[in-house]
């Protein structure tokens, strides 16, 4: 069990880290994408 509950702690630790980034990425490509129009 401890081993499972680690491999689920683990996705979606990354799966948050992956939402975070794309996040920040689309936060930081915004403005760009607004002067492009």
């Amino acid at each position: 069990m401890p081993t499972v509950h680690s491999t689920e702690s683990e996705y979606f630790f990354v799966r948050n880290s992956i939402s975070a980034i794309q996040l920040f990425l689309c936060k930081c490509s915004l403005p760009f994408l607004i002067y492009d129009i």
